[in-house]
Order: C-alpha cells, then structure tokens, then sequence
C-alpha cells in the first residue's frame, strides 16, 4: 500500500485517530545502519576468524545477548558470551556517544508529534545506555516517554513483546499506536500483531522497500 507521507497535511491525516508512536531507532530515527554492515565482520576477522558472507545481515535482526551466543557458539571464539558483549559495547558504545547523529528529517518529525500531543516512546534493539546516550546528544530525549530494548524484554523484533510492552508503558491500546520502522522483517512482525505500521525507507534496506511499501500502511523519508 503506497501511502508516502511527504507534507504537513498528510502528518495531519496520519495522525486524527492516533495517540501513540513507537519508534526503533537505528536506521528509523538515527542514522547509524552503516555502523552495523560490516561490524560482525570485523569484529570476527579482529579474532582470526573467516566470516560467512552473510554473518552481518543475519546478526543484525539479533540481541547483543543472541548475537554473542550465534558468534561464539558458530565460529568457536575463544571467549565467554559476556566478554564478546563487553567488546561489542566497547566499539560501539563511542559513536552512540559522540558520533551517530538523527536522519535529517527527524527532528522535525518528533517535534511535529510531540506539538501535537502524540505521546512516544523508543523500541530498539540497541542496548539501553547507548540508545539514551544517542537520543540526548541529540537533543530528542526529551521527546520520548521511554526507552525500551529487546534485552529488556527477552526477545528480538522477531517476537511482538516490545511492541506490547511499548502500549502498555503509553498506557495504550494497539489501534491507538503506530509502528515505525526500516527494517522489514521488523515491520512485518508489528504488522502481524494487528499494528498500524510507518515503514521508514533507510537504504540498508533499499533492496527490500517495495515489500515494506507492500506491508506497510504509511511510508515516509526522513534521509
């Protein structure tokens, strides 16, 4: 269903019969998806190891704390799930501190939905530290009811958990909520769970927009 929303007066019709956004943030709001292209793969070839061609695409959609147990467990490293975590937090964590910035329109999004009294909240897989870090250098903090992560939930985007999770914390049902997301299979999950869902074009998922066009009620650039 191809629904771009591209001005003011679209927002305005998204929003009539809404009064929640759940928002994920790598890739929807923050521009930090080519962070994670090549991570596992140099994270893996930093410890002697060949990385399948694939490995970076399959460890995304994961926890860190899956992601780790995946890694170990596929490439035999010689170290404990808490230390592969520990150096995933190490790389990553300073350019969720000082580096990643928001997509250039979503500033203006967020401000448009909080002047308009559409309470938000944030959905990540990104551990929580580094997804507030991100937000308040940002200055978008502020914004947000909330963050929540998979890790907080014990499971991945695979699962609706956050999602649900997400309307309890706004104190709201699923038809008052919509879902934004970049990624497909993500959307394809909240869209399954009877939500209303924005699909945020990112072009780590370039290859897989027309399918997000298809399943998503909205869509929207924020490049």
């Amino acid at each position: 269903m191809n629904n771009m929303i591209e001005n003011k007066q679209q927002l305005d019709i998204l929003i009539q019969n809404k009064k929640g956004f759940i928002f994920d943030m790598d890739g929807t709001i923050l521009d930090s998806m080519a962070m994670w292209d090549t991570f596992c793969s140099k994270f893996l070839i930093m410890h002697g190891k060949e990385p399948d061609r694939d490995v970076d695409k399959v460890v995304k959609t994961m926890t860190v704390p899956l992601g780790a147990k995946y890694l170990k467990d596929k490439y035999e490293l010689p170290l404990s799930e808490e230390e592969i975590m520990g150096q995933v937090f190490e790389m990553t964590g300073n350019l969720y501190k000082n580096e990643l910035l928001l997509k250039e329109k979503a500033m203006s999004l967020i401000t448009y939905l909080y002047n308009n009294n559409i309470d938000m909240i944030v959905a990540t897989a990104t551990e929580y530290n580094m997804a507030r870090m991100a937000l308040k250098r940002n200055g978008v903090l502020k914004y947000f009811k909330g963050i929540l992560t998979c890790s907080m939930v014990g499971a991945s985007k695979h699962e609706p958990d956050i999602y649900l999770k997400a309307c309890e914390e706004l104190k709201l049902s699923i038809d008052d909520c919509i879902i934004c997301e970049d990624s497909f299979f993500a959307a394809q999950t909240a869209k399954k769970s009877g939500f209303d869902v924005l699909g945020v074009y990112d072009y780590a998922e370039k290859d897989n927009w027309d399918k997000i066009v298809e399943i998503t009620d909205y869509q929207v650039v924020l490049d």
